[in-house]
Parts: C-alpha cells; sequence; structure tokens
C-alpha cells in the first residue's frame, strides 16, 4: 500500500497546449487505458473509491484507490496488484478478480457484486523536476475529450512547483468521477437517481438513530442523516430499506409506514427521489456497522428536532420531525454545493 500526494488542476484545451509547448518539451509520452469498475448502485464510488485495471507499457496494474483527504492537495491510498492478462478478461467479462483483490473488495463494500464498466483513454506527458512529478492529461472518454495537470510529490515539496497555476484552477473531482458524470447523462436525458432512507425510532428511550459519513467525496460528507442509499435496478424500495439498514447500522427493521418524499437536483443532468420509511428496529440494541468510513449513533429526539444537532440539514431536521405525522410529507429541493434549498413543501 502507498500513499499519493497530488495536486490536480483541469484545464481548456487552449491551456493544455501552451503547458505542453511551455513546460513539456521533450517530456517522456504515455498512452494509459484505464479500466472502471463499480456495484451497480456505485457504492465505491459513494464511498470515495475507484477500482480500476490500467494497461500501459504492456502491464496491467489493477489499483484500489481511496481518497483518504481532498484540501489544498488530494491525499489517497493506493493498493496495486499486477495480474495477468486472463484475470483481466475475468474482470471484464465476469466481474470476478484475483482471490486478494476479492477479499480486499468485501471489506470495503460488503456482498457488492461488481460490473466492468467503461473506458478511459489517457495520453500523458511527464516530466520530474526536484522530486516533483509533472503529469500534463488529454483523456477520452465517450464522446467527451477533457484536460489536466496533475502534480505527485510530498505536501513539502508540492509547495515550490515551478508552473504557476491560479488556484481556482484546483480540481477535486478525479478521472472515475468524472467518466461517470458523462456515462449517466444517457446521450443528454437526465438521469433519476432512486434512494430509500430509514428513520429508526426507539420509542422505549425516545431516540433516533442518525449515521455520517466520513469519505470526503461523499456528497453528505460529515452530515448527520437517516441511513440508505440507492436503489439497486430490479430491486424492492422496501427490501433497499432493509438492506441498507442492516449495511449501515446492523439493525434489522420493520417497515411501518411512508413518511416522506424528497425530490432533488444534483446537478444539470441529474436528480434523485429519496423515499423516507419509518421503520421500528427489532434490536435497539449495539449498533454493528458493516461499511467502513462511517460513524453511527443513537440521538435523542427532541434534541434532533429543535435543531441542538451540529452537522444536521434543515431538511433532515424537518423530516425527523414529521415522522410521527400519519400524512406523508413531500419536500422539493435544490443543492448547491454542501446547502440543500428548500423551494416547495406539501402534506400529501
Amino acid at each position: 500500500m502507498s500513499v499519493e500526494v497530488e495536486k490536480k488542476y483541469l484545464l481548456t484545451s487552449d491551456e493544455y497546449y501552451t503547458l505542453s509547448k511551455s513546460h513539456f518539451e521533450g517530456a517522456i509520452i504515455q498512452e494509459q487505458l484505464n479500466y472502471y469498475f463499480d456495484s451497480l448502485d456505485f457504492s465505491l464510488l459513494k464511498r470515495g473509491i475507484t477500482l480500476r485495471i490500467r494497461e500501459k507499457a504492456n502491464n496491467l496494474i489493477l489499483t484500489i484507490k481511496r481518497k483518504i483527504s481532498i484540501n489544498d492537495v488530494i491525499e489517497s491510498e493506493e493498493n496495486d496488484f499486477l495480474i495477468s492478462r486472463i484475470e483481466f478478461m475475468e474482470a471484464v467479462l465476469r466481474g470476478e478478480f484475483p482471490k486478494k483483490v476479492e477479499q480486499k473488495l468485501n471489506v470495503l463494500i460488503p456482498k457488492k457484486k461488481i460490473f466492468y464498466l467503461g473506458l478511459l483513454k489517457t495520453q500523458r506527458l511527464i516530466k520530474e523536476k526536484d522530486s516533483i512529478l509533472y503529469c500534463l492529461d488529454r483523456n477520452t472518454y465517450f464522446d467527451k475529450q477533457d484536460f489536466e495537470l496533475e502534480i505527485e510529490g510530498t505536501r513539502e515539496s508540492l509547495q515550490k512547483v515551478s508552473i504557476d497555476i491560479p488556484e481556482k484552477k484546483f480540481n477535486r473531482v478525479g478521472k472515475y468521477s468524472r467518466f461517470i458524470s458523462e456515462l449517466l447523462k444517457g446521450n443528454g436525458n437526465s438521469l433519476i437517481k432512486i434512494q430509500v432512507s430509514a428513520i429508526i425510532l426507539n420509542e422505549d428511550k425516545d431516540e433516533v438513530c442518525l449515521i455520517k459519513k466520513n469519505a470526503p467525496t461523499s456528497s453528505v460528507h460529515n452530515i448527520w442523516i437517516p441511513p440508505g442509499g440507492h436503489v439497486d435496478i430490479g430491486e424492492d424500495l422496501l427490501k433497499a430499506v432493509k438492506r441498507e439498514t442492516i449495511e449501515e447500522t446492523g439493525l434489522e427493521v420493520e417497515i411501518l409506514a411512508l413518511s416522506s418524499v424528497v425530490s432533488f437536483q444534483i446537478q444539470k443532468a441529474s436528480q434523485a427521489i429519496c423515499f423516507f420509511y419509518l421503520v421500528e428496529a427489532k434490536n435497539c440494541g449495539e449498533i454493528t456497522m458493516l461499511e467502513p468510513g462511517m460513524d453511527c449513533k443513537w440521538f435523542n429526539l427532541a434534541d434532533v428536532i429543535s435543531g441542538n444537532i451540529t452537522n444536521l440539514t434543515d431538511y433532515h431536521k424537518l423530516i425527523i420531525s414529521n415522522s410521527k405525522n400519519t400524512n406523508t410529507l413531500y419536500l422539493d429541493l435544490e443543492k448547491k454545493g454542501l446547502d440543500y434549498k428548500i423551494l416547495n413543501s406539501k402534506i400529501l
């Protein structure tokens, strides 16, 4: 395992060609093929993890890359596995990986089937100076092309880079995330994601169970929310609620009622609809989380409703407040950055 420390900058085509002439004359030219894999509900992506097989110089390297932090620099933990051509074909055609890789994946996303999603091609210009690696990339995926400068080194060395790039160009969205965004556009059609969440109440102690995801790439990073997630293709909504609850809390639940429906625009070509169900836990004992990188605990219900809990959105507070109402709450939200604006609210 290794830790990668880097800065990334998205460039325009003009900026790319200017840099290639001014700083990358005589650079090493490297062609890379990146084959990406994930579950159908993008469980790896949601946890800030990239699973790829990279082909370069006739070698096939399988990498599990997990973002640790995204601040002034991006730090990632990488596990690399040199694989054979036969192992590569088994991964692409059957979603099967070498045993040591399967063991690692089962820890990260238990009981999830992995599929091959597609290919991103990179033409990379490489130069090294003062123990800093400069990589100028031209990426092609689907019908899209983008340009990126990656600078790899240590935290100390990255303060002394020899290329002057405006900080506003700093990019926190990796190649895999951009690849998925393009994949989900569906030839320009809007994508609607279906999600479920569970409002788990402990009636005896007047408490509610909430989780907090620590992955820096999560859209709800460091926010207390009800447990839940995406619905798998062909999966029943009620079964999805029970599955997600067990995966994230270890609690087995019974569905009591549909409490709230939330629709929110994530980005221009992506919308999500989340169904919040009031549920009753069969075992309100010790919480056992199966998924890494997550906190989970019981909160006093009155504290949640009154807003005494930090890192809790207004719309989640409203949903939890409505959980004992016999009518269903509908919310229409707009997401901007890390904030959610309530555009419409109705009791159905």
